[in-house]
């Protein structure tokens, strides 16, 4: 183990896991999304996520927060229906020689596994523990109010939004989908995307700009 530096763990749960209909299929899901995040934030990731302790549980080392709500995002819409909870401690952390983060220690971790236990008794998505209380408060209100917004979307529906934000236009989505302009405009409407787009965007350059 290297000397314990301070770092971001984020630790992830999924909401209802005894629910969950096909657990062989899920892990298969879950696995690919994990694999599509590396991928995606390979750049803001101290240590790959990975499978953490149970099959619906996973976690890893971030750099910078200003991600976070981009990984949160990502998650559950790779992973809808299923909803996961969210948390992100600061604190020390003992890195191991290899990048597997279940080899990593330190009290950061604890204090992330005990703060998971919290949040599941609340019902809410997210908990952070920055070491500042009112950017922690902030996080929070933000992301749980929007996660619980999207978490009423059908999957389609998300689906939908996601791919309108990567193409930028209707017309692109419905060929990308196989689905009619129409549908994809009543779609977006139904879900209030422009205003949905719009409070990401500004909680984003809000994270980028705390965490600069």
């Amino acid at each position: 183990m290297k000397k314990a530096s301070e770092y971001y763990v984020v630790l992830t749960d999924v909401v209802a896991s005894r629910n969950i209909p096909d657990r062989k299929v899920f892990k298969t899901v879950f696995d690919r999304a994990i694999q599509q995040i590396n991928i995606a934030l390979a750049n803001d990731l101290r240590m790959p996520m990975q499978g953490w302790k149970g099959l619906d549980e996973a976690a890893t080392l971030i750099k910078n927060p200003a991600c976070l709500y981009q990984l949160i995002d990502m998650l559950n819409t790779l992973l809808a229906p299923e909803q996961m909870r969210v948390v992100m401690v600061k604190g020390a952390v003992e890195l191991p020689q290899t990048t597997n983060i279940t080899q990593a220690d330190g009290p950061a971790f604890h204090q992330a596994a005990s703060l998971m236990s919290s949040l599941k008794a609340s019902g809410l998505l997210l908990a952070a523990n920055t070491g500042s209380k009112q950017t922690d408060l902030l996080l929070q209100l933000n992301i749980n109010a929007l996660q619980l917004l999207k978490s009423s979307w059908t999957s389609r529906q998300r689906l939908l939004y996601a791919t309108y934000l990567k193409e930028g236009n209707q017309e692109a989505v419905a060929k990308s989908l196989e689905v009619t302009q129409q549908t994809v405009s009543k779609t977006l409407k139904t879900i209030n995307a422009a205003q949905v787009q719009q409070l990401e965007s500004d909680l984003q350059q809000w994270l980028n700009d705390q965490f600069k």
